[in-house]
């Protein structure tokens, strides 16, 4: 198995080589060490339940010689894309570049394959005129390739086999599920005019600054192994790597909010002082308050799947579409799975750039109206007993 993982070593940055070279190659292939597997994501592609999967079964990993290490117990590994988005002094600040070099340190010359995983080395390719969305960038950072650069320096004291693995989805999914994710902290949307996920910024600064090409895969329920991200990420592992890890599935760890949820939090977060604005994890009141709502509909059948506009989502995809022509040069489709738009014609320029949700989605007010009124009622009992 080792020699396998060494082959797979050599031919990352593989290419035309001398016979000094080769004679180099040949002596470094003896102490070459297992490759290290950098997850990056993207965003709402099942990367919590991923990295739940992997933290609770480390010592079941370990016997299948997979490493997931744990620092500060921090299971999302965010202190591996603090620096890529603040920049030095904030990752200094953080403690992220410390932890980074005791990571290096702990595995250097390891002969067990390293699992690492954290959503955030992509945030800074995601709307770069600036989102407000959680861990995101301002705006797109000089100097970024710098600092991966610093990543892939450290990472390579464990091993020169880094390998590059992006889980994506098709745009007005990505979009929906981060307006979700988005109005659990702050009252607006990103505007349609301006959404692009970056995809293709993020894979090739990738490739420019870590050598070799990024392993891209679609993240959709039918494309999966056994329809399951664990599942299909240790599959990934097993069919790369000559190796054979245990059958781990997820746990579903973030669930989807209907539509008439998401206005119904939207509403709430037009009124000052009910819900707390927050840019970090620390959003108690609206994690409670979706979470309730989140229970009712699943209690009574209640809500719809979220829609936009069709206009809306056909400027998403033209936002989008160097990124969809990316991967299908590289023969990757990724499949749109309707209905995710209501069936009409058009949208008014005003509205692609609107950030108000009855411009962006629809959504029943019935339902809505309902959802309200057995939230009031709950409320009303906890606060009389009854």
């Amino acid at each position: 198995m080792e020699s396998a993982f060494c082959e797979l070593g050599t031919g990352l940055f593989s290419g035309s080589l001398t016979k000094g070279e080769a004679s180099k190659t040949s002596l470094r292939k003896m102490v070459v060490s297992m490759p290290v597997v950098l997850h990056v994501g993207y965003p709402k592609t099942g990367t919590s339940s991923l990295q739940v999967a992997l933290a609770q079964n480390r010592k079941t990993l370990e016997k299948a010689g997979i490493h997931y290490p744990l620092l500060d117990n921090d299971f999302k590994q965010r202190y591996l894309g603090q620096f890529l988005l603040h920049g030095t002094a904030a990752g200094e600040a953080s403690g992220s570049i410390e932890k980074l070099r005791h990571l290096s340190e702990e595995f250097a010359g390891t002969e067990e394959t390293v699992v690492l995983s954290a959503e955030e080395l992509v945030h800074s390719f995601i709307f770069r005129e600036g989102s407000g969305l959680i861990g995101s960038s301002p705006a797109f950072k000089e100097g970024i390739e710098d600092r991966m650069a610093y990543l892939r320096d450290k990472l390579t004291l464990i091993s020169n086999d880094i390998r590059i693995l992006m889980y994506v989805r098709e745009p007005v999914g990505l979009y929906i599920s981060l307006m979700q994710e988005k109005l659990k902290r702050s009252p607006e949307f990103i505007a349609p005019d301006t959404y692009e996920c970056g995809y293709r910024l993020a894979a090739e600064a990738f490739e420019r600054v870590f050598g070799g090409q990024v392993n891209i895969r679609p993240f959709d329920r039918s494309m999966l192994t056994d329809g399951d991200i664990t599942t299909d990420f240790l599959t990934y592992l097993s069919s790369s790597f000559d190796c054979t890890p245990p059958l781990i599935q997820s746990t579903n760890v973030n669930d989807s909010l209907s539509a008439e949820a998401m206005y119904l939090l939207w509403e709430l977060r037009q009124m000052p002082g009910i819900l707390e604005d927050s840019s970090s994890y620390q959003f108690n009141e609206s994690e409670l308050l979706w979470r309730t709502l989140n229970s009712i509909e699943k209690k009574v059948s209640l809500g719809s799947r979220p829609q936009l506009r069709q206009g809306i989502a056909e400027k998403i995809l033209e936002n989008n579409r160097p990124d969809l022509d990316f991967f299908y040069e590289r023969g990757i489709v990724l499949p749109f799975n309707g209905p995710q738009y209501h069936e009409e014609v058009g949208t008014a320029s005003d509205l692609l750039r609107s950030t108000d949700f009855n411009d962006i989605f629809l959504y029943d007010p019935y339902e809505a109206q309902r959802l309200r009124n057995i939230l009031i009622l709950m409320l009303i009992r906890s606060a009389t007993g009854n």
